[in-house]
């Protein structure tokens, strides 16, 4: 196996490469980890089986033992019978064969060389631009007396520079042409500036005004006089209708809401229109807890953007939730700077009931390293440190 001459001082993240296999340095760990391996080999070819050796040859079998003599017959009353002749012995067993030695086991073939790596692909062509999104104006006729421009009879248009709008004409008979003068139709005095298909009777007129636009242009029928309309071209919005004056108090007062059903009763909650400044007294009810001089108890505020400053009283709790009867939903930031999310009593200066989730960036540590990702399997790596860093 090659020994690997890693760089002797490196930094966190640094890479390094060797027989086309590339490692990072991690410094928490000391430790190089393999991120990238070159291809893999061909594999070697299967070395030979080696021949079974020789069966030993069969022992001899043993001599069979000599027959008995028979008894004599009498020549008068019947001999007696002669004794059994003894049974010979049993030959010897021969030897067992001996054994053949075992075949050799073939040579390991060789590793095959790396392959070349491929070449990179063609980039991709770039697609085409998508459409510009527009405003689609849907545009018939009545008779010959007028245009109806989504459902109005020729209508007034207010359009601004530099966006594009669509007109989806269904008026066959009536050609939809827009044009630089009043009245009837003038083939002299067409505005075709950023118009495509213009004089459409079915089909689409799309129109992206330039920035150059005059302020006044004039859509109309090439056949009818009464079928025309005014385009009024800005470069913002009409102006809308201004707004209610508000309803003023005190000398000094803008909003003032007062803590009983009687015109003249005291202020609760006021807002000074020369100071600036909200103030909330005579123990306004909050969901939980109470307002008062100095705010006690719990505060909850609704959805919104909402900022509270000096809070005179040290061991106010503030939540913040859009259901305040679900404490599950809210934010606590109690007395001691403790911050508890859908946790009412934080013990450590960040305190959650649930899941946390970081996107980016990963969860910084007192030692000032950042993790990215889950642990890694610290063993294993220092093992392939020892074995490939030497």
């Amino acid at each position: 196996m090659p020994i690997l001459n890693f760089p002797a001082s490196p930094n966190n993240g640094d890479t390094f490469t060797q027989n086309n296999i590339q490692w990072q340095y991690n410094s928490v760990y000391g430790v190089w980890n393999v991120i990238s391996a070159g291809p893999t080999g061909f594999t070697g070819s299967v070395g030979f089986t080696g021949s079974v050796g020789f069966t030993g040859s069969k022992g001899d079998a043993g001599f069979t033992g000599s027959k008995g003599d028979s008894g004599f017959i009498g020549s008068g009353a019947t001999g007696f019978t002669g004794s059994v002749g003894f049974t010979g012995s049993v030959g010897f067993t021969g030897s067992v064969g001996f054994t053949g030695s075992v075949g050799f086991t073939g040579s390991v073939g060789f590793t095959g060389s790396v392959g070349f790596t491929g070449s990179k692909g063609d980039t991709g062509f770039t697609g085409s631009v998508g459409s510009t999104g527009a405003r689609t104006y849907t545009v018939t006729n009545s008779v010959s007396s007028a245009y109806l421009i989504d459902g109005s009879s020729n209508p007034t248009l207010n359009l601004l520079r530099g966006f594009t709008y669509a007109f989806n004409v269904n008026a066959s008979g009536h050609p939809f042409w827009i044009q630089t003068v009043s009245g009837a139709y003038s083939s002299g005095n067409i505005y075709n500036s950023g118009v495509t298909n213009n004089g459409v009777q079915v089909g689409t007129l799309t129109f992206a005004i330039p920035y150059d636009a005059p302020s006044t242009l004039y859509y109309v029928c090439q056949n009818h006089s009464l079928m025309q309309g005014v385009i009024n071209i800005s470069d913002v919005g009409p102006q809308g209708p201004q707004g209610a004056a508000a309803v003023v108090g005190g000398s000094n007062t803008h909003i003032q809401f007062n803590d009983s059903a009687s015109s003249n009763g005291s202020a609760g909650f006021t807002f000074n229109k020369t100071s600036n400044n909200v103030t909330i007294a005579n123990n306004i009810s909050a969901t939980t807890g109470t307002f008062a001089g100095a705010v006690s108890g719990i505060t909850t505020l609704a959805a919104g953007n909402t900022t509270i400053t000096g809070f005179a009283n040290v061991s106010t709790t503030l939540q913040v939730g859009t259901n305040t009867a679900t404490f599950g939903t809210a934010v606590y930031i109690i007395a001691n700077g403790n911050f508890g999310i859908a946790n009412s009593t934080p013990g450590q200066k960040l305190t959650v009931s649930g899941i946390i989730e970081s996107t980016t960036g990963g969860i910084k540590f007192p030692d000032g390293t950042t993790q990215t990702s889950a642990g890694i399997n610290i063993g294993k790596s220092i093992a392939m440190a020892m074995i490939f860093g030497g």
